[in-house]
């Protein structure tokens, strides 16, 4: 394993990662009652699924790191501007989405998972991304690497090198979160982009989607629209992984930027343009 075992950081990774895979075990189980729910026709009694999951991480996080703080989807209640001081200046800091996915979740689509990183002083150190369903995770170290991991023993990981420039035609995930009005005027160049690709994907699961663009799955997303609890550890996977993450100005894109895209691979001068006109 990367960490050495006699951190304390590794105790601290590995008690988190015990963390996230226990509440991915609670969400299969309410997952597959929702299921039912739909199957029969009934109003589904697992509402609040989202809300319990992260209740019960963050206090299990305080025990694992003592005085932490939360950036957390479902409790967030702090200004863009505070969220963005406090992430820069407070640690331990962990950025959680206990269900990214819910619109998948709560209509029987099993692609949702969860979302985990922790920071230190606006550094994220390392993140998870856990699939339930198919018991697979994106884990990343930073400075280390990025591993995929299917099943819960982490000396059976593999590491992840994104950095070979495959040939061919690609494959776009994206994922736009904006209003109807504003998506109206991105679409006639989102056309263009897509005319540049083989084919295009939506999978309504952001953080699985930034880490299968890193991965063998996708070779390029587009982001617009998202929160750092959307995106954190899936950009510490992606960049671990050696994929390459940049606002549609060709900057270096952070995890308070609202728009950016992900590729594994070199992009055509064609794509490059199509991209940056959406801007």
């Amino acid at each position: 394993m990367p960490l050495k075992k006699t951190s304390i950081m590794n105790k601290v990774f590995k008690d988190s990662f015990d963390l996230v895979l226990e509440m991915g075990e609670e969400l299969n189980h309410h997952f597959w009652e929702v299921k039912e729910d739909l199957l029969k026709g009934k109003e589904t009694t697992h509402a609040y699924i989202d809300e319990a999951i992260e209740k019960k991480m963050m206090m299990a996080l305080k025990k694992i790191k003592p005085n932490s703080s939360f950036l957390a989807e479902e409790s967030f209640k702090r200004s863009n501007e505070e969220m963005n001081q406090g992430w820069k200046e407070e640690g331990p800091f962990w950025i959680i989405d206990p269900l990214d996915g819910s619109n998948n979740f709560y209509r029987g689509i099993d692609l949702f998972a969860i979302s985990l990183a922790y920071a230190e002083r606006g550094e994220v150190l390392f993140s998870f991304v856990h699939r339930p369903i198919t018991q697979e995770s994106y884990l990343a170290i930073k400075g280390e690497g990025a591993f995929y991991l299917r099943g819960k023993k982490l000396n059976k990981w593999e590491k992840i090198n994104s950095k070979e420039k495959k040939k061919g035609e690609m494959l776009l995930s994206f994922s736009i979160h904006l209003p109807l009005e504003e998506l109206e005027v991105k679409w006639s160049s989102l056309i263009k982009v897509f005319r540049q690709v083989k084919s295009v994907r939506r999978f309504g699961c952001t953080s699985l989607e930034i880490c299968l663009s890193s991965f063998s799955s996708m070779d390029l997303h587009y982001q617009v629209g998202s929160f750092p609890w959307d995106i954190a550890a899936g950009l510490l996977f992606c960049r671990e992984a050696g994929g390459e993450v940049y606002t549609l100005k060709g900057e270096f894109a952070d995890y308070f930027d609202q728009e950016f895209f992900i590729s594994r691979r070199a992009l055509s001068k064609e794509l490059r343009s199509a991209l940056a006109a959406l801007s």
